[in-house]
This record gives C-alpha cells, sequence and structure tokens, in this order.
C-alpha cells in the first residue's frame, strides 16, 4: 500500500449517502451496491482510497448493508439521517466529523459511485494542495473530476455547505487548481445501470 506525503495529515472523506434515483427510480436497487468488475461500486471506491494510504471516512444515510460492507472493509462509517437534505448536508456533516475526530492538514473529498480511481490520481493532488493551492483538482482531456482536496484552511467552508448542490457554489468563487492526470476514471461516475460494465 503506499501512502501521501508524510509531511501532510490527510484523512479522506467518502460520500455514500445519495438515493441514487436516476439509477432505480423505485429505490429498491442501491446503484452503490451494484457489481462493478466483481466488487460493490461503494466498495470499489473505499479501497482506492485505501489503496492511496488514506484513513477514509464514509457518509450513510442508514444502518443496513452498505454501512455494514464499507465497515468491513476499513471505512469510518458515519450515518447520517439527515442525507435527504442533498449533498451538500451529506459533506458538511462528513467533514464536522472528521474534524472532531482529527485536525487534518489536507481532506480528500471522493464520491461513492466513482469505483476507478487510480491512488497514483490521489497522490498527484496532494502533491500540490497546501496555502497557496487550497483546492485541488484533477482535469483528464480538459474536463475536470473527482476527486477534490481540500486544504484546512478551506474546511470551515465545507462545514457550513448545505443543500443539494454540493461544494460547487464553493469551487466556483475559489477556483481550483487543476492537475492533468492520465485517469480517465476521473470523470467516470455510475449514475444509470448503462455505465455499469457491460456482463
Amino acid at each position: 500500500m503506499s501512502t501521501p506525503e508524510p509531511t501532510k495529515r490527510v484523512r479522506a472523506l467518502l460520500l455514500a449517502a445519495g438515493r441514487g434515483s436516476r439509477f432505480d427510480p423505485s429505490g429498491q436497487r442501491s446503484k452503490l451496491l451494484a457489481d462493478f468488475e466483481g466488487q460493490p461500486v461503494a466498495i470499489r471506491a473505499l479501497r482506492a482510497l485505501r489503496a492511496a494510504g488514506l484513513p477514509v471516512t464514509a457518509v450513510v444515510r442508514e444502518r443496513g448493508e452498505l454501512a455494514e460492507r464499507l465497515a468491513l472493509a476499513g471505512a469510518e462509517v458515519v450515518i447520517f439521517p439527515g442525507a435527504q437534505a442533498g449533498m451538500g448536508a451529506s459533506l458538511a456533516h462528513g467533514v464536522q466529523c472528521v474534524r472532531r475526530a482529527c485536525a487534518p492538514d489536507a481532506l480528500v473529498v471522493a464520491l461513492g459511485d466513482m469505483p476507478s480511481i487510480r491512488p497514483e490520481t490521489i497522490h498527484a493532488l496532494l502533491a500540490e494542495v497546501d496555502d497557496d493551492h487550497p483546492i485541488v483538482a484533477p482535469e483528464y482531456g480538459g474536463r475536470r473530476g473527482h476527486p477534490v482536496v481540500f486544504w484546512h484552511s478551506r474546511l470551515d467552508a465545507l462545514s457550513g455547505l448545505d443543500g443539494d448542490r454540493g461544494a460547487a457554489a464553493l469551487l466556483r468563487s475559489d477556483t481550483p487548481t487543476l492537475v492533468e492526470v492520465d485517469d480517465a476514471a476521473i470523470l467516470l461516475d455510475i449514475d444509470e445501470p448503462g455505465d455499469l460494465p457491460a456482463g
């Protein structure tokens, strides 16, 4: 297992509290538990963060199979029933939980429905984030993707988010530094069944 820069205290936050209504409007099938090359989508996303050497806090909306499997795979799981308020609320809650447990220099915010991001991509972002580059995001083919890394100076702003827009407004007012990576997976999220690999 590779590790991030030793001079930076880093934690990852995995957002896994969404309903995934585009994947299954009935709510019967969770996209985060759907099979992606032999593993559930969210477990693949978690293991990419763990392979980068990061401790991970995962935010889920309720106790159940997803929470149990994430915990078994090595995440600290936070139950957030208020997740129906949107990704911004889940993100803020997760940041608050992380900050109560530790004081990270940097926080990697990752999405539970992005299962294929390379550990090397995460390391490239962590190498750039600092006082002068407090928000860092990956770029592939001219498009910005995920995860996004936030320096500790931006965690107050994340803690105050609400609603369903995540950190989008913050990223518009506080432009991230973009790091070109050779990793198309930064753009791959699972929104619909057709986004899963065939077979």
